[in-house]
């Protein structure tokens, strides 16, 4: 009588070509994963600045023109893990950002106050994608919000 022992060398190769599939395709959803991370944490810092910007124009009936004139830290004070610079111009908000994944890219959103009918506040933002994959966008960044 003959017992088996271990494996089949067959068995072995279907085991690696399925790890080898399954790595095939985790590694590049993880790579998106961690971009779409990334811009989502830079949108989050963004929030409070969003605030200040409507708040001053609320009050002042003008957008300020750069970082000081709303009292904030300079431009690349505000560096993170993937967040470069955060930039105010008349308004508008310029986020640049080293995305890493398969490769480091670089990414940057503005974001653009959009005025109310009476024209006295900041209904909303619009985020503007350049030179950004736009699989990797978050969904704030696919519309108004």
């Amino acid at each position: 009588m003959r017992i088996n022992q271990g494996f089949v060398f067959i068995e072995l190769l279907f085991c690696a070509f399925l790890i080898a599939t399954l790595v095939a395709v985790a590694i590049p959803a993880y790579s998106d994963y961690l971009k779409r991370a990334a811009m989502t944490e830079a949108l989050q810092i963004s929030w409070p600045v969003q605030q200040r910007i409507a708040e001053h124009y609320a009050w002042s009936g003008a957008f300020p023109e750069d970082n000081a004139a709303l009292g904030l830290a300079a431009p690349d004070a505000w560096q993170t893990e993937a967040l470069q610079t955060l930039t105010i111009q008349a308004g508008q908000i310029d986020i640049f950002m080293q995305l890493k994944g398969d490769g480091v890219t670089s990414a940057h959103l503005q974001l653009v106050p959009v005025l109310d009918a009476s024209k006295r506040r900041v209904a909303s933002w619009r985020c503007q994608a350049k030179r950004t994959d736009p699989g990797v966008l978050p969904s704030v960044c696919k519309g108004y919000y």
